[in-house]
């Protein structure tokens, strides 16, 4: 009985054992700056998991924190973990002066998961806008750009000087776009300027 015993366990022990083996779930990959590839070391990733409430793509509050690791200076990272709690796995990577990225599709719970993590660079766009030939008081100029949300001007009158400044994503050509009238004559422009990570870009529109 005690043989027989010991074996149910040994076998049940071996099966829970190959289980796990059989479905190893890792998560390792590089964090790299957006164009230059250059690894970033010190950014802070969240591994987060949990249940959907039916919305893949946005799971909310149904997510807890699993684990956390910093990137090496090689911008390498690593988790392990038991995922069969999680059916939906969240990771999410956070460095100073670079906007956050969430990865949320296409991490598999039974499997080694090869993931790098691309961030953008903050960057800054100065545009100095100004009716250095004015016409009359109708003269007017709007301003947007390819950035979306924030950053653009409309100013009517002779006596425009604005300064403008916006934060981007670095390492990119966002475009400057702008319409002019004068004489009830409308005129439009456009310019890619390239913004360099971490610095400041200055670009004058003057009318």
């Amino acid at each position: 009985m005690k043989n027989l015993l010991f074996i149910t366990l040994a076998i049940t022990i071996c099966f829970i054992t190959a289980c796990k083996k059989e479905n190893p779930t890792s998560i390792t990959g590089h964090v790299l700056e957006f164009d230059t590839n250059k690894p970033i070391e010190g950014a802070l990733l969240y591994l987060y998991g949990g249940d959907s409430d039916g919305n893949f793509s946005n799971p909310g509050a149904y997510l807890e924190k699993i684990d956390s690791t910093i990137s090496a200076a090689d911008g390498s990272y690593h988790f392990d973990l038991d995922a069969a709690p999680y059916p939906i796995l969240d990771l999410i990577a956070h460095k100073e002066l670079y906007f956050s990225e969430d990865v949320l599709q296409g991490i598999y719970r039974t499997r080694a998961n090869q993931i790098d993590i691309v961030l953008d660079p903050h960057a800054w766009l100065k545009l100095h806008v100004k009716n250095d030939m004015p016409v009359d008081e109708y003269d007017k100029i709007s301003v947007w750009g390819s950035w979306g949300g924030g950053g653009d001007l409309y100013e009517l009158g002779e006596e425009v000087n604005e300064l403008i400044t916006i934060k981007l994503r670095g390492n990119d050509s966002p475009t400057v776009r702008w319409n002019v009238t004068k004489n009830d004559i409308k005129t439009s422009y456009n310019q890619d300027i390239y913004v360099p990570a971490h610095d400041t870009t200055t670009f004058e529109i003057f009318y």
